[in-house]
């Protein structure tokens, strides 16, 4: 167990590396500047992605687990959706606000858990 998670963890910090690579405008499947295999998905594959992960029992203990800490739900509007090919794995960036809402961290949601906070 302490294995796969030893690999979960290596895999989304290198998906989060391309992931938060500066990003360009792109439509869906075309290189967005994420890196190397790495695309920005949107439109309704977007939409449909993120709306099954903030339906989901998963998203909302982490959003309740986040909020009693002080950190503030910045709204769908910014959550961006990344596939890595090298990982075969879609990756979603959930952006939060800090209690004093002065910085943005992104909570990755890949390999169907949340896998931790990235500053943005």
């Amino acid at each position: 167990m302490l294995r796969k998670n030893s690999i979960i963890i290596l895999l989304a910090t290198i998906g989060t590396l391309f992931l938060f690579s500066p990003v360009a405008s792109a439509h869906e499947g075309d290189d967005c500047g994420c890196g190397e295999g790495v695309r920005e998905i949107t439109g309704s594959e977007k939409n449909k992605i993120v709306a099954n992960l903030l339906s989901s029992d998963e998203f909302k203990e982490k959003k309740k687990e986040l909020k009693k800490i002080g950190y503030h739900w910045n709204g769908v509007n910014e959550v961006e959706v990344e596939f890595s090919e090298p990982l075969n794995e879609i990756l979603i960036a959930i952006p939060f606000l800090n209690q004093d809402r002065s910085e943005k961290y992104y909570w990755l949601y890949a390999f169907g858990e949340f896998v931790g906070p990235v500053p943005k």
